[in-house]
C-alpha cells in the first residue's frame, strides 16, 4: 500500500497543508537533526503517555463507525445519530476526551498509536526522505517524519477496529485531518465504504475529496472541492444539519439595545481583546458583551476580561454555537465558521482581520455573507448604521454554503442527510 504512488500523493498533501500552523514551516535552525528530532519527540510522548490507558476494546459487531474527535465535529452530527432509530448498530470512536451518550463509544487508542510509531519509524523514514529533500525549504522535516510515523501506526490500530466490527461502512466529518485521512486509506483497502458529513466550511486548502460518498453542505464546497480535485464516487448538497431549526432564527430584538458577540481565537493577545472590548463598549446601544472562545481555549485566562457587568463569556466546551448564538444581537469575528452560522440565523456578522488567520479563506467577504470591518476603529460606525435588509440580503447569498436556503428543506438537512446514510446501494 505505501508504495502507491497516489496513496504517498495524498499524504503529501497533508503535510504540507496544515491551516494555520506556521510554526511548522522550514527553520533552519532546527532543521538540522531532523531524524533525530522526530524520533525524541515520539519517544517523549511515549513517555507521556505511559500510564494512559483507555479500554478500546470491542465486544460486538457494528454496522458502522463514526469517528470524531472535535467538539465542533460532535456538534455538527449529534442531532443527525440521535435521530436515528437503531442506535445499538453504531459505534464512536471518539479521540481528545469527548464524551457521546446513548451511544457506544470507545476511545481511539493514543499510548498504543506514540508506542507502534516507533515500530514504523524507520519504514516512515524511507518513504518520506526523497520527499522532505525536495521541499526541504517549504516544510519542517520533523513535522513531516513525526506525523508520517503516527500515520501509519494510526494505519495498524484502525485496520483492527475495523475488521473487529465487520461495519460496512465509516463515517467522518473531517477529511484532513491525520487519523480521518488514515481512516479514509484504511477503509479503501479493505473495501468498507465511507461518508463524510461536512461540518464547517471547507478551503483550497484542504486536499482532495477521497470519501465514496460525500454530503455536502452547500455549493461553495463542491466548487472547492471541484478546484482541488474530488474522487469521491457519489456526492450530495444536505444543507447544514446543526443549524436544523435555527436557520432564519431572528429574534427581531430592539436595536436600541445590542447584545455583542466577540469571537476569539487561540493567538488573541491580551491587547487586542481589550482593544476590541473597549470599542464595542464605546457604542451607546451596546447594552452587554458576551466573548465566545474557541472550544480548544482555556476559559482561566479570559476571566480577566471579566470587569464589569456588562461583560460576559460563553463556555464553548459546553454552549452549542447556535445556543450562543440566539442570545446576541450581532457578532464580531476573525475567520471562522461561526460567521457563517451566525448569517444562517439572520444574526449579523461583522469580519475583522485578526493579521493571523488566513484573510477571507472561506470567502465569507467575497461572497457577501458578512460584513468586513477593515479597522476597528471603524466597529462603532458599522454597528450605528446597521440595516435589517442587509441582514436579509446576506442570508440569501448564503444559499451559497448552504443548499437548503428558501427550499422546502429549509430546517431539515438531517432528513436528506439520514436519507443518504441508511442507503445501500449508493
Amino acid at each position: 500500500m505505501f508504495r502507491n504512488a497516489k496513496t504517498l500523493f495524498y499524504l503529501n498533501q497533508y503535510f504540507v497543508i496544515r491551516l494555520g500552523e506556521k510554526v511548522y514551516k522550514y527553520n533552519s535552525q532546527i532543521e538540522t537533526l531532523y531524524v533525530f528530532r522526530a524520533f525524541s519527540t515520539l519517544v517523549y510522548n511515549c513517555f507521556k503517555l505511559i500510564s494512559f490507558k483507555k479500554n478500546d476494546a470491542i465486544k460486538k459487531k457494528y454496522k458502522q463507525i463514526v469517528y470524531i474527535e472535535t467538539i465542533n465535529q460532535k456538534n455538527a452530527i449529534i442531532d443527525v445519530f440521535n435521530a436515528m432509530n437503531d442506535k445499538k448498530e453504531t459505534l464512536f470512536i471518539l479521540n481528545n476526551q469527548l464524551k457521546i451518550d446513548g451511544f457506544d463509544s470507545i476511545y481511539f487508542n493514543t499510548r498504543k498509536q506514540f508506542l507502534l510509531s516507533l515500530l514504523y519509524f524507520i519504514k516512515a523514514f524511507s518513504i518520506s526522505k526523497k520527499y522532505i529533500s525536495s521541499h526541504k525549504k517549504n516544510i519542517n522535516g520533523t513535522h513531516v517524519l513525526v506525523n508520517l510515523s503516527l500515520l501509519l501506526a494510526s494505519n495498524k490500530i484502525l485496520e483492527g477496529y475495523l475488521k473487529k466490527t465487520g461495519c460496512s461502512k465509516i463515517i467522518l466529518t473531517n477529511d484532513h485531518n491525520l487519523i480521518p485521512i488514515s481512516l479514509l486509506l484504511v477503509s479503501k483497502r479493505l473495501k468498507v465504504t465511507s461518508y463524510y458529513i461536512q461540518h464547517a466550511s471547507v478551503s483550497p486548502a484542504f486536499p482532495k475529496l477521497l470519501p465514496d460518498v460525500a454530503l455536502l453542505e452547500g455549493q461553495q464546497a463542491v466548487d472547492v472541492y471541484t478546484e482541488i480535485g474530488n474522487l469521491s464516487r457519489r456526492i450530495y448538497l444536505v444543507g447544514v444539519s446543526r443549524l436544523d431549526g435555527f436557520l432564519c432564527f431572528n429574534k427581531n430584538k430592539a436595536k436600541e439595545e445590542l447584545i455583542v458577540g466577540f469571537c476569539l481565537k487561540p493567538f488573541y493577545s491580551k491587547e487586542i481583546i481589550d482593544l476590541i472590548i473597549q470599542t464595542i463598549l464605546s457604542i451607546k446601544k451596546v447594552k452587554k458583551i458576551i466573548l465566545r472562545p474557541h472550544p480548544g481555549d482555556d476559559l482561566n485566562f479570559y476571566n480577566q476580561f471579566l470587569t464589569s457587568d456588562s461583560i460576559e463569556i460563553s463556555n464553548s466546551k459546553i454552549e452549542r454555537p447556535h445556543d450562543y448564538l440566539k442570545k446576541v444581537s450581532i457578532i464580531i469575528s476573525g475567520e471562522s465558521s461561526i460567521i457563517l452560522e451566525a448569517t444562517l440565523m439572520k444574526v449579523k456578522t461583522y469580519y475583522i482581520d485578526d493579521k493571523v488567520a488566513c484573510f477571507d479563506l472561506y470567502g465569507y467577504i467575497k461572497n457577501g455573507i458578512t460584513t468586513f470591518v477593515e479597522n476597528v476603529e471603524f466597529l462603532p460606525q458599522h454597528i450605528e448604521q446597521l440595516e435589517e435588509n442587509e441582514i436579509e440580503q446576506q442570508y440569501n447569498n448564503a444559499k451559497y454554503y448552504c443548499s437548503t436556503v428558501n427550499t422546502e428543506y429549509e430546517n431539515h438537512s438531517k432528513e436528506l442527510i439520514l436519507r443518504k446514510l441508511l442507503v445501500n446501494d449508493y
